[in-house]
């Protein structure tokens, strides 16, 4: 019991997670007497799913577009649509956030890449400041649950589900939370009495021109994921050469020098991303094995029965 005690102090005390994990599962291992060749063997089955090579291409396909310009690219074609609506630049904010999300895999990610750009500009419409980081935390989260977010992967390849199955099952939840939280949005801008921004024709047309290339990305992957002519692992790496075609052809916001830097924060990402996940995988094995869940949920049902 002391040496899980010293381990909460120890990740309290910012030690990275995946040695924290780690470590918990050889001092349980240790405690209970199992052999801790149990952890390895959790990685390698893990390893062996076909779904596993779609996270590092989709970790490089939101790395691409971040550094691209697409989120300042969606965010001028949300305005310029909904701008001119009482409460419209919170309620782009939303879809711009989820909409980033679900190709960046993490919401940290998105708020690096928006959170400097839509803050100063909702502090500037005068909408409280409060009001304004509460905001931009839930959008970007509320994108986890739309394809082909990391997360709905991460949970098909470890649980061994069906990646299009839950990308489905994910869609009517998402649609809900976005639809409720621009619908907060705009009565909280209907209350702090907030102005109306003119609607300006040319203004939109300009800013659809510019994000008409990235608005087939997600549109191409929703017709080949649910139409089933391409799998997760296929259309991760449709994703990823699109993005960088896109970025460096079309656009031509990368050029040569800013691989070694996409490459690298995409590798940093996926790697952290990975080894956090395998550290899990081999404690929650050996809870498992030792039926703690089941002593838990045992305990609970006696102490509110």
């Amino acid at each position: 019991m002391l040496a899980f005690f010293a381990l909460t102090a120890v990740a309290l005390a910012g030690v990275p997670v995946f040695i924290v994990l780690g470590a918990f599962g050889l001092v349980y291992a240790w405690h209970s007497g199992v052999d801790p060749a149990v952890l390895p063997s959790q990685i390698v089955r893990l390893a062996e799913s076909s779904y596993l090579m779609a996270i590092p291409l989709f970790t490089l396909t939101g790395v691409i577009l971040s550094r691209g310009g697409a989120p300042e690219r969606l965010l001028r074609l949300l305005n310029a649509g909904f701008g001119w609506i009482r409460g419209g630049l919170a309620m782009a904010a939303v879809l711009s956030c989820a909409f980033f999300t679900a190709f960046s895999g993490a919401s940290g990610v998105t708020i690096l890449a928006l959170g400097g750009l839509l803050y100063p500009m909702l502090l500037k419409e005068r909408y409280p400041k409060h009001f304004v980081l509460g905001l931009l935390t839930a959008s970007g989260s509320s994108g986890l649950l739309f394809p082909p977010s990391l997360v709905v992967l991460l949970y098909g390849v470890v649980a061994g589900v069906g990646i299009k199955q839950l990308f489905m099952a994910g869609i009517l939840p998402g649609v809900m939370l976005v639809t409720l939280l621009s619908l907060y949005s705009l009565w909280a801008a209907r209350r702090s009495g907030l102005a109306r921004a003119p609607f300006r024709l040319p203004v939109l047309i300009t800013a659809l021109k510019s994000a008409a290339w990235d608005l087939l990305l997600p549109l191409s992957l929703l017709v080949g994921l649910f139409g089933g002519y391409v799998t997760a692992t296929e259309a991760a790496s449709l994703a990823a050469t699109y993005a960088l075609l896109l970025e460096t052809v079309i656009h031509r916001r990368l050029g040569a020098g800013m691989f070694y830097a996409v490459f690298r924060e995409t590798a940093v990402l996926t790697g952290t991303l990975l080894v956090i996940l395998f550290m899990a995988i081999g404690l929650t094995n050996l809870l498992i094995n030792a039926q703690v869940p089941m002593q838990i949920l045992a305990w609970l049902q006696q102490s509110l029965s």
